[in-house]
């Protein structure tokens, strides 16, 4: 069963701050920050441009996801994800390498907990990106069989019928 993943709650900011601008950020850039040994680790939302940038490795990720959306009907769960992550791993890696600013070199020094928390918290972080995405692909793709079925289902129309017809003439009017 799916367990949905709440986000961390922010710490208040002291009494009379003006925190409006700290939220408006929060919502255009959301991140996540974790502790792995002793260094903090930024996991960056995938922004539209970035998303752009990295299509190739997002590609087959969200046809995976979509995949799994079309069988069951819902989202994945995080253990489903984890799957489509380990068979991506090319893509997963330059993933998480985007969403973290480290490189390929620190990723393979983590271990495999440190490795799943930092996984854990990137999907949390773009769950709703990939999702959408998965969304998106899977409406369009639904709404190209509703119109290719309806284009087979039309039946011609009868030809019209310009021709004598032997009916005789027209009987005069009384």
């Amino acid at each position: 069963m799916a367990k949905k993943i709440e986000k961390p709650q922010p710490q208040s900011a002291p009494e009379g701050a003006d925190t409006a601008g700290v939220e408006e950020l929060g919502v255009l850039y959301p991140e996540r920050t974790l502790t792995i040994g002793n260094e903090k680790v930024v996991v960056n939302e995938i922004g539209f441009v970035q998303s752009l940038m990295l299509h190739d490795h997002v590609s087959p990720i969200v046809a995976a996801i979509e995949a799994l959306m079309t069988a069951s009907n819902e989202a994945p769960d995080f253990l489903q994800v984890t799957k489509v992550f380990a068979t991506n791993r090319a893509a997963t890696i330059e993933l998480l390498m985007a969403a973290t600013g480290k490189d390929a070199a620190w990723l393979n020094g983590l271990n495999a907990v440190q490795g799943h928390q930092l996984l854990l918290i990137f999907w949390g972080t773009n769950a709703d990106f990939f999702i959408q995405s998965a969304m998106n692909e899977l409406a369009i793709r639904r709404e190209q069989a509703r119109l290719s079925a309806g284009a087979r289902s039309t039946q011609p129309s009868s030809p019209t019928d310009t021709g004598p017809t032997n009916s005789g003439g027209t009987p005069p009017a009384s």
